[in-house]
């Protein structure tokens, strides 16, 4: 069984996360499934599996520095990470050395 973690900036109304949450909920049947919100307003989508919320919550917006903004979020975000090991190099390996930003697409590395 595989630790899965789906970080998303909300689950609200959307075709991307509702893609994200059929997945991550099918996912949940045979895996041990973590979704991650950086916002702390409700999911408009059922979930199969626990929700963790960003502390602090965060809502988004378009303003500048958002990575000193949010800094505290996302230190917080990193610590849970590191609890289902991922290793970078395998990362970015699996993404065939792209850079990973802010709006990657990233595939993790099968086990």
């Amino acid at each position: 069984m595989a630790k899965i973690l789906i970080a998303l900036e909300n689950i609200e109304l959307g075709g991307m996360k509702r893609a994200t949450t059929v997945v991550g909920n099918a996912l949940a049947a045979s895996h041990e499934v973590t979704y991650y919100s950086f916002s702390d307003l409700p999911p408009f989508y059922g979930l199969s599996a626990p929700l963790v919320v960003a502390s602090p919550a965060l809502r988004l917006t378009s303003e500048a520095h958002p990575f000193k903004r949010y800094a505290q979020a996302i230190e917080n975000f990193s610590l849970l990470a590191q609890r289902y090991d991922v290793k970078e190099d395998a990362l970015r390996l699996a993404n065939n050395n792209k850079e990973v930003n802010e709006r990657t697409l990233v595939i993790l590395p099968s086990v």
